[in-house]
């Protein structure tokens, strides 16, 4: 019964290349920014000096382009998710999944 109930539950998504992309920077430092994303490396250097001050235990943060959405199926919540099981650390994740990096308007 237990094996029944188990193949009934959905697979899991599989992270693309962005999303691996950003697991494997995550695991190397803790704020990872694509290229494609839009947000400066001063803007990026404060969020870092806020970690760092801020001794809130592991924080991991993602900036990424709406295409990474694309590789969850569409679904922003699913990024977040595939993120922290791809870098596969206990922690706080933030993922920022821009729709600005597609050149669409707000």
């Amino acid at each position: 019964m237990l094996l029944v109930a188990l193949s009934a539950l959905p697979v899991a998504a599989q992270a693309g290349p962005i999303i691996e992309g950003a697991a494997e920077a995550l695991r190397q430092d803790p704020i990872y920014v694509h290229p494609d994303a839009d947000l400066s490396a001063q803007d990026a250097d404060g969020i870092h000096e806020q970690l760092r001050t801020a001794e809130a235990g592991p924080v991991y943060i993602a900036v990424l382009p709406v295409e990474a959405a694309d590789e969850a199926g569409g679904d922003a919540g699913q990024v977040l998710q595939l993120v922290g099981e791809s870098v596969g650390r206990q922690g706080t994740y933030a993922v920022v999944v821009e729709p600005a990096a597609c050149g669409c308007d707000p």
